[in-house]
């Protein structure tokens, strides 16, 4: 894999605010060891309404070997790097961290709801 991966996910979350932050890593012999990894802040969504969102993750180079797998990490913060989302979708100049609210994120998956890894697959 060579070039930009990016993450499709369909979500629904509770609050009008939220942040997607994602990890892509290989496991290795029981170690995981990071490849990339990408950050978007949603300012304005529809509480509880599912929509698709898309995530690239910084450029990358890699190979699998037999027995190495992919893990993919989402969470919906990634403080210190990125100051905290009070979910409140107010610009950061106006909301205070103290006022930060429980953001619950829900991730759709299956075949039929649009959440996938583009992954940039090299060959020969």
């Amino acid at each position: 894999m060579a070039g930009v991966v990016e993450i499709v996910c369909a979500i629904a979350a509770s609050k009008p605010s939220y942040d997607l932050c994602a990890v892509l890593s290989r496991v290795k012999d029981g170690k995981v060891h990071n490849l990339t990894q990408g950050y978007c802040k949603i300012a304005v969504c529809e509480p509880e309404v599912v929509s698709l969102r898309k995530l690239p993750l910084h450029p990358t180079c890699f190979s699998l070997a037999p027995g190495e797998r992919l893990r993919l990490s989402l969470s919906a913060a990634c403080f210190p790097a990125y100051p905290v989302n009070t979910g409140t979708g107010e610009p950061l100049s106006k909301s205070r961290a103290i006022d930060a609210q429980i953001i619950t994120l829900t991730i759709h998956t299956g075949d039929d709801d649009g959440s996938l890894i583009k992954l940039p697959v090299v060959t020969d």
